[in-house]
């Protein structure tokens, strides 16, 4: 269970980086970067890897340029999607593989049927209302 906070943590909190032009990452079902300019492009298909990948090299930048641009679906958006509320029926994906599910107060595993710990719905409701970032150099 620790194992699986711990990766949920790294895995999908919101992420400022120290970069001459993204200002921030973030990974949800879809790669969201922020460049210093403010534009804000979000990418499909984009594995879950890669964009971890992208946050240890030591220019985010090249490595966007070299693995990402231009190699997925993407498109310009005004600003990263933010909730006030999570949506019922809204779909997580854990860095364990596992999907879960929000049904309104709780998030249940869509693999095996069992409700979340407090300690997991806690870290996933912070991560997908992003009320958090983490910076990575």
């Amino acid at each position: 269970m620790r194992d699986l906070i711990n990766a949920i943590n790294e895995a999908f909190a919101p992420v400022d980086v120290d970069s001459s032009h993204i200002k921030r990452v973030e990974y949800t079902d879809k790669l969201y970067i922020e460049f210093l300019n403010d534009a804000v492009y979000e990418y499909d298909d984009v594995p879950e890897d890669l964009a971890k990948a992208m946050l240890a090299q030591p220019s985010k930048g090249s490595f966007f340029w070299a693995n990402i641009r231009g190699k997925y679906p993407y498109r310009k958006i005004g600003k990263i999607p933010r909730f006030d509320k999570i949506p019922v029926g809204y779909l997580f994906k854990a860095p364990d593989g596992d999907t879960y599910k929000f049904r309104g107060a709780q998030w249940v595993n869509q693999r095996t049927g069992r409700i979340a710990t407090r300690a997991v719905r806690a870290l996933i409701d912070r991560i997908v209302l992003k009320t958090e970032a983490i910076k990575v150099k």
